[in-house]
This record gives C-alpha cells, sequence and structure tokens, in this order.
C-alpha cells in the first residue's frame, strides 16, 4: 500500500512538470479520485488515509496540515519545492502510477473548483454531509465502501 505523501508528491511533480502546478485543493480532490477508482478498479485502498466532507468537497487533513503549515491556505499553489526531499517516483508500485496518470489525464485538466463541485455531487461526500447547511464545517470521513461501488459504477458505465 503507498503512502498518501507519496501520491501526493507524484502528482506535484507529474502537474509541475505539466506546467501547471495544483492549488492544495485540487491536490486534494485528485488523490479523492485516486483512492476511488483504486477502490472500484483495484477493489482496495492506494493509500491509508481518510478524507472529511469538508464545505469543500473531500479533504485529506495530513496533507492539508502537510501544505499549510507555511501560513498558506488551501488555493495555495504547491510546486516540485513543496515535494519531500528524497522523493522518487518508484516509491510507488508501477500498477499505483498507472492508476494515479490515469486519473491525471482524466481529471488533471479540471480547477480546483470544477473538481468540488464534481465530488460535492457525489454519494460518499452527501451522505458524509447528511442534512447539514451546505455551508457547515463537518469533519465525518466519506465511507469507502460507497466511493468504491460509485466509481465501479461510472466504470461499468464506460465499459
Amino acid at each position: 500500500m503507498a503512502d498518501i505523501n507519496d501520491v501526493a508528491d507524484y502528482l506535484i511533480v507529474k502537474m509541475d512538470e505539466g506546467g501547471a502546478p495544483p492549488s492544495i485543493h485540487k491536490l486534494n480532490k485528485l488523490l479523492y479520485y485516486v483512492q476511488g477508482w483504486c477502490l472500484a478498479v483495484h477493489d482496495r485502498p492506494m493509500f491509508d488515509a481518510r478524507f472529511q466532507a469538508w464545505v469543500h468537497g473531500p479533504i485529506n487533513t495530513d496533507v492539508f496540515d502537510r501544505f499549510t503549515a507555511w501560513d498558506r491556505c488551501l488555493y495555495s499553489i504547491v510546486a516540485r519545492e513543496d515535494v519531500r526531499e528524497g522523493f522518487a517516483f518508484d516509491a510507488l508500485a508501477d500498477v499505483d502510477r498507472r492508476l494515479v496518470d490515469d486519473v491525471l489525464e482524466s481529471y488533471g485538466m479540471y480547477s480546483g473548483t470544477d473538481l468540488q463541485d464534481m465530488t460535492r455531487a457525489e454519494p460518499a461526500w452527501i451522505k458524509a454531509r447528511g442534512k447539514l447547511p451546505r455551508a457547515a464545517r463537518c469533519d465525518v470521513e466519506l465511507d469507502e465502501t460507497l466511493m468504491r461501488d460509485y466509481f465501479r459504477g461510472r466504470r461499468e458505465q464506460r465499459a
């Protein structure tokens, strides 16, 4: 199983190389999609980390805290210089890198706000939020079974 920070660093490097480093906001949404698609395709999580149903869509608090520790906000850009020293692409297994690349190809062109809107329309986020007002704070974790089932359904629709 991969470490969420290795996946985050991989995404940052790939996006920075492409000339479009992500915001902390967008990075969290991409990590959510990596986890969801891994659950659906490989029937296992990519990493042992959960997402909370924040107002701005799914957020992993460890990744959020890692990148906001220097007086940065959710919308701050993270780039190659923010990657942990010693990170290497081979920190991820080949099968995991391929899945992350597929997610990046499918979702990387969207803005953080677009991804936020997409994730907030998906069952795991909706269920975790329950009947909370749209702007209410929420630290309820998203149900990975709902994530898996949702992305499996999307996969079957494509087939």
